[in-house]
């Protein structure tokens, strides 16, 4: 007996072993449906030096999450909330937005209480199941959120969850001081207390997930060729560097989002192999984390997940920081739920409208949005645009000449229009530009005359001609029936279901039955501030100006004279909007360049493309009436 009892005592006075963070994932974490954790989908939580590890070293109080979305962000914090209720019964919080956040969220936790065999016994009925607070026989979880000022104070815990940080709210009227700052502030009187604070980005420079990220040790996920096996982080990229994603476009230059679905690839930065999506799960499985600092020792890295948890030989260098605040940093590109045509579809989506585009830069670059405020100047734009070619002259490469008009109303009325050139490549060209007092003087000016060709070939005419309807719009409409090729235009706030452009009948009013150009705003402000900043002249999908533009000072203030800013729309909801960066100056040639930019491709997309120079007649190709469509309608159906 005085054995026994000798060896009791020794068994409860050796220390005790704690189950590491992704032991108990491993073998204690099911989700809503009962599905037990797969660490084959999401590697990355498990990688060697990744959130599990942090979340096991004594030195980290706080680990910051800025990972997109769908990524076990959320996951991974409450399961951390469930490891601590079951190895050290205590007090915990989980803090969220708001009160419906927390609502929807304990509503998932109890079901994977429900399915943890750790501690499903310790959970009540159903009925007894609060929606803001977590309640087992041994351990409780507090449910919080910013304006419900009293649960964030009065209690002290070890383990906190910050649920989507960004999205919280700090009243304007409060004295209270940050959110974020009093829910850490819980476990001040723990040295060992542990805090997820996790989001998808927002705003930069107003992102406090990003503001979290950069003071920590700043990791980023790696993976391996299977090529050359050289570790890499998986970016986007630009379709023409090495370590991207690439993927066809139509043989007009455009991008295609089927067609970016069934070609996209990933080529390593160090080989330039071509990476496809069978090689995806290996690689992701065979990741590492790597801090800010370090650089990664490929040929040791590869057995990392073989070597004990706090093994560092395959990291080279020392961490720019390395204090009591874990971070990391990852992209959708590395889910499992989706490969790179995906990815590249997604982006090719939602890239030219800024609102869909800020939310693919947040939820699946995890990164933080930045919306374009060009500081280029008038004079560097004419410096960038500027061409050799006289004006009135169409350029070699150029196909296509089409007349765009924007009216005003301003000083009684008058009328600015542009003609453009455009290539195979969506290269287009400012080809002559000028104002007049009326519609007919337009027509005299620019569109019944034709055009010298840098080729020494025919002249050209217009082959399309819009002219804008937002002011005088029945007599636009009237001048638009008495010219053949010329049809009425507008511009959309919305995206026109996807779709850069729109040509239709008119449904209804006394112009039921016109053809009508709708122009989707956003897409073409953002494609021309593209062409105005970052695509050189000649390239595809660029812009040039004929000889002597570049030194107009009033056409080229009104081509800059647009920004993208945070405003509210006329429905009250707050987005992104293009606005004139400067009130006191006009935009009108811009938006003439951008429909011409619109009309081009509409031309392009009626007639199977733009017409090839030998074919180039010396008539005027019409878009409204007397030719008919490639389908056998005319054009006025």
């Amino acid at each position: 007996m005085a054995r026994l009892c000798v060896e009791v005592c020794r068994e409860m006075m050796r220390p005790r072993v704690i189950e590491s963070a992704a032991d108990w994932l491993r073998t204690s974490f099911y989700d809503i449906q009962g599905r037990a954790f797969d660490e084959t989908m999401v590697p990355w939580v498990t990688a060697p030096q990744g959130p599990c590890w942090a979340y096991d070293q004594v030195q980290f109080r706080a680990i910051w999450l800025q990972w997109a979305a769908r990524m076990f962000k959320t996951n991974f914090g409450l399961a951390m909330l469930m490891r601590g209720m079951d190895l050290r019964p205590e007090e915990t919080m989980f803090a969220t937005p708001d009160e419906t956040n927390c609502k929807g969220v304990f509503g998932r936790f109890w079901r994977m209480l429900e399915n943890c065999p750790r501690l499903r016994d310790q959970v009540p009925i159903q009925q007894r199941q609060s929606k803001t607070r977590i309640q087992l026989r041994r351990s409780v979880c507090h449910g919080a959120w910013p304006r419900g000022k009293s649960r964030l104070a009065d209690k002290s815990i070890r383990v906190g969850h910050g649920n989507e940080i960004d999205k919280w709210v700090q009243e304007s009227t409060s004295t209270e001081g940050d959110p974020l700052e009093r829910f850490r502030k819980r476990g001040a009187e723990f040295p060992d207390r542990k805090f997820v604070l996790e989001s998808t980005p927002s705003v930069k420079g107003k992102s406090a997930v990003e503001t979290g990220l950069l003071q920590s040790t700043n990791h980023r996920y790696h993976v391996p060729c299977p090529h050359c096996y050289k570790f890499q982080t998986l970016e986007f990229g630009d379709g023409k560097a090495p370590g991207g994603i690439f993927f066809d476009r139509l043989p007009s230059g455009q991008s295609d989002a089927d067609l970016a679905r069934k070609t996209a690839h990933y080529v390593c930065r160090y080989c330039e192999g071509r990476i496809e999506d069978v090689h995806r799960p290996q690689m992701m499985m065979s990741g590492v984390w790597v801090p800010a600092g370090c650089e990664v020792d490929h040929e040791r890295a590869i057995e990392a997940r073989d070597l004990p948890p706090d093994d560092r030989s395959w990291l080279r260098g020392e961490p720019y920081r390395w204090g009591s605040d874990y971070g990391c940093q990852i992209s959708v590109f590395y889910a499992l739920f989706h490969g790179w045509g995906q990815i590249a579809a997604d982006f090719v989506q939602k890239h030219k409208n800024p609102t869909k585009l800020r939310q693919w830069v947040n939820e699946d670059k995890g990164e933080t949005w930045e919306a374009r405020r060009t500081k280029t100047t008038p004079e560097k734009i004419g410096e960038r645009l500027r061409s050799e070619i006289p004006r009135g002259t169409v350029p070699e490469w150029g196909r296509l000449l089409t007349v765009t008009i924007d009216q005003q109303a301003a000083e009684g009325g008058f009328r600015l229009y542009v003609v453009m050139a455009h290539g195979n490549d969506w290269r287009s060209h400012v080809v002559d530009y000028g104002l007049t007092q009326t519609l007919e003087e337009v027509w005299q000016q620019a569109v019944s005359r034709t055009y010298p060709h840098a080729d020494g070939g025919n002249e050209t005419s217009v082959h399309a001609v819009a002219a804008d309807s937002g002011w005088a719009t029945k007599a636009t409409y009237d001048w638009c029936n008495m010219h053949p090729g010329v049809v009425p235009c507008k511009g959309a706030n919305n995206d026109l279901g996807g779709k850069p452009h729109r040509l239709n009948a008119v449904e209804s009013g006394d112009h039921a039955g016109q053809m009508l150009l709708t122009v989707a705003t956003d897409y073409w402000e953002t494609d021309l501030q593209a062409r105005l900043d970052d695509r050189e002249p000649g390239t595809a999908e660029s812009l040039s100006v004929c000889a002597g533009a570049d030194r107009d000072m009033e056409f080229l203030e009104q081509l800059c004279n647009a920004t993208i800013s945070d405003r509210v729309d006329n429905r009250g909801n707050a987005k992104l909007l293009w606005v004139k960066k400067d009130d006191g100056i006009p935009n009108d040639f811009r938006d003439a360049v951008r429909y011409g930019l619109a009309l081009a491709v509409c031309y392009a997309e009626e007639h199977g493309g733009f017409p090839a120079r030998s074919e180039v007649r010396t008539r005027r190709a019409v878009l409204n009436a007397g030719e008919r469509r490639p389908d056998g309608r005319a054009w006025n159906e």
